[in-house]
């Protein structure tokens, strides 16, 4: 068992490592300093979250987050990785939900959750509401209104099915791509 000023160093080079992009070389750290169930282990494992994220292990991470998130669901930059980590494994219907309740509750990622809301539902079919989410957000200036101006501009035309009545099952006849009329 190590002393809490030997947890303090080896928790200050991990971060340090990670701040330097090198991700693979801070794992380890916080894969041991994750094993501790103190503040010390819950640190680390945000910090091991990040770095499976970074090295591309996504599914190791959304299993690591969700439980991370189920002891603090309010946690904005968890929640922001979780749908992060969701869409890179093209679990759209899940990830949707994480970027709609950060860009409601986090300012500061508030635009680059309402693209990749835009992105989920133009990968999940909803066609018409991926294109009403990229105008929302594509009058500003930023990269992510640049971005939305262009994946909007992408959809203009696309045909889409429209549903009135989803339950009673009511189709106007538009089809998407693709399927037949």
């Amino acid at each position: 068992k190590l002393d809490k000023d030997l947890v303090g160093a080896c928790f200050g080079l991990g971060t340090s490592l990670y701040a330097q992009n090198k991700a693979a070389e801070a794992l380890p750290i916080f894969e041991a300093l994750s094993q501790r169930t103190d503040d010390w282990g819950a640190y680390a494992r945000e910090y091991l979250a990040a770095c499976l994220y970074d090295l591309g292990r996504f599914d190791r991470a959304i299993l690591l987050l969700q439980d991370i998130l189920a002891k603090q669901p309010q946690d904005a930059a968890n929640r922001w990785l979780l749908a992060k980590s969701l869409y890179k494994t093209k679990r759209y219907s899940e990830a949707l939900g994480f970027f709609r309740s950060v860009a409601a509750e986090d300012a500061s990622r508030q635009e680059a959750a309402l693209y990749y809301e835009a992105v989920c539902l133009e990968q999940l079919g909803r066609t018409r509401e991926a294109e009403q989410a990229y105008r929302t957000i594509s009058q500003g200036k930023t990269e992510w209104a640049h971005e939305a101006r262009k994946a909007g501009a992408a959809l203009v035309g696309k045909p889409y099915r429209v549903y009135l009545d989803f339950l009673g099952g009511y189709d106007t006849g538009i089809v998407k791509q693709g399927e037949d009329s």
